[in-house]
């Protein structure tokens, strides 16, 4: 994992403004863009400050927002929470109570209601907070804030639904702590980051040296990038450097030092990891990983053998095998899993390095050949295993082995399918830190165009080789088999099955 960095000795100011807002909250409050992203560390009174902001233009006197504001947070609670921070700046700055109530909002495609939480302002204008739901937008006009919005259920189709409602004389404005690497909110911070770079910008977090939004826009669309934000970042040395510790400090009567603060917050992180990504605006490879590293753990037993380790444990219920192909940049991995009760334990995992694909047959077939009641293989019918999956057909029978081809669609019956087997805790897997890796290292990456994906960076490791091994063995306990026509699909042999006894012969 990557070390968490050190305390910083900042040149910036540490001072207050009016004794309510800090500097990187003045500036965000300040961007007049109408479109602006906070890229922020969390606990830094971002949503604080959003308040102050909405309370304040629509109750002073000279030039108010006359736009109603939508404010949407990924729980009710947090809605709630927003509202008493409106009511907090109504009595403060203007001595006024503000005038609380609830309505009713309608989700139009199920019919079910949610409460708002909403202040009306004396402009006729209304603060309105609610839970995240794409479809509530629907209809609505204003102001939009969408808090914390890599953590919506539905940050996408949070978008599409509130980018209209700004159309007459609005704004929208959202901010969130990173949530992972393969998300949508991650794409539009490396968008916005990529068009400030095309302008010569190198420190993030300094906005006196950005270009007008006018410049970032012409940008954007010579580059292509859309939607154009104003870019804020906001680590947690950048809030301490600007005063956040002595805030905290003055409010809470404590009398923390910046180093101990500091410290206090990674004290509280599970790892370096969540540090860097709570804290320092660095999404994690963690929180897009399929299977975490704390879900692969806890379906790990010391009883399980390691690579290479004969069938150890076996108690002689059914076994069930995947093959995961590779040649020269990726291992040959077949996993054996024997069913105990509804539990799939690890009996036996072999690996095959660079081993040509006719010694791969060979061994694959005398393998099976010895294995104890075996009931099916599934056999990745890449390039190089759709060889071997189909001799092995011809010496088993199609009932017994089955080959997968490996499509987005076969990917993700298989990636479900290892999920929830971890989330029961219907596996046991060997502890070893190549096994963890491997089966950590497929994302679901969710493209441009909608579509979900599963895949794995390739390395001197391999290609998550072990994690398809084990989806496939578990795959083959999947299903009752039917015909060849599963999800998955499966490979019609080339041969007769009146050859399997000379084919088993011939490889033995």
């Amino acid at each position: 994992m990557t070390t968490a960095p050190t305390i910083l000795t900042p040149p910036k100011t540490g001072q207050t403004v009016g004794g309510i807002l800090l500097p990187y909250q003045v500036a965000w409050i300040g961007d007049e863009s109408p479109l602006k992203l906070g890229d922020k560390s969390r606990r830094t009174g971002w949503t604080w400050c959003e308040a102050y902001d909405a309370v304040s233009r629509r109750w002073r006197k000279t030039n108010p927002r006359n736009v109603d504001y939508w404010f949407s947070s990924a729980d009710e609670s947090a809605a709630m929470e927003f509202i008493e921070y409106c009511d907090f700046f109504a009595r403060r700055l203007f001595g006024a109570i503000a005038d609380r109530f609830t309505m009713e909002i309608e989700d139009p495609a199920t019919k079910r209601v949610a409460t708002a939480f909403c202040i009306r302002c004396p402009n006729n204008t209304k603060i309105v907070a609610m839970s995240s739901n794409p479809r509530r937008f629907r209809s609505k006009g204003g102001d939009v804030r969408l808090d914390e919005a890599d953590f919506h259920d539905d940050p996408e189709g949070m978008w599409d639904a509130a980018s209209p409602v700004t159309q007459w004389g609005g704004s929208l404005a959202i901010w969130s702590t990173p949530n992972g690497v393969g998300r949508i909110y991650n794409r539009w911070v490396e968008g916005c980051k990529k068009i400030l770079r095309a302008l010569g910008v190198t420190d993030f977090a300094d906005r006196k040296s950005f270009p007008s939004y006018a410049a970032v826009r012409a940008k954007a669309r010579e580059l292509r990038i859309t939607p154009v934000f104003s870019y804020h970042r906001v680590t947690i040395l950048d809030a301490i450097a600007q005063g956040l510790v002595e805030k905290i400090n003055s409010v809470t009567g404590a009398s923390l030092s910046r180093e101990a603060f500091l410290e206090g917050c990674r004290d509280k992180s599970r790892s370096d990891e969540a540090f860097l990504q709570e804290f320092m605006c660095q999404p994690s490879e963690d929180a897009t990983a399929w299977l975490d590293y704390a879900l692969i753990r806890s379906c790990e037993d010391d009883t399980c053998p390691q690579p290479g380790e004969p069938l150890t444990g076996y108690t002689g219920g059914p076994l069930y095998v995947g093959i995961d192909v590779g040649r020269k940049h990726d291992l040959t991995v077949i996993w054996i899993l024997e069913k105990v009760g509804d539990v799939h334990w690890t009996r036996q995992i072999v690996v095959f390095d660079n081993m040509t694909i006719p010694d791969q047959t060979r061994r694959t077939i005398a393998l099976l050949k010895g294995l104890p009641r075996w009931l099916r293989c599934c056999i990745d019918l890449g390039s190089f295993g759709r060889s071997i999956a189909e001799y092995a057909q011809e010496a088993f029978g199609m009932l017994r082995v089955e080959g997968v081809d490996f499509t987005q669609k076969s990917k993700a019956v298989m990636a479900t399918g290892i999920k929830e087997a971890h989330q029961d805790r219907k596996v046991r897997t060997p502890p070893n830190d190549r096994i963890r890796e491997g089966l950590h290292k497929i994302k679901k990456v969710v493209t441009a165009a909608g579509n979900e994906r599963f895949d794995a960076p390739r390395d001197n490791d391999g290609h998550a080789d072990e994690f398809w091994s084990l989806a496939l063995a578990l795959h083959a306990d999947s299903e009752v088999v039917a015909g060849f026509q599963g999800v998955a699909g499966r490979s019609r042999p080339k041969f007769g099955r009146s050859r399997s006894k000379t084919i088993v012969r011939a490889f033995n």
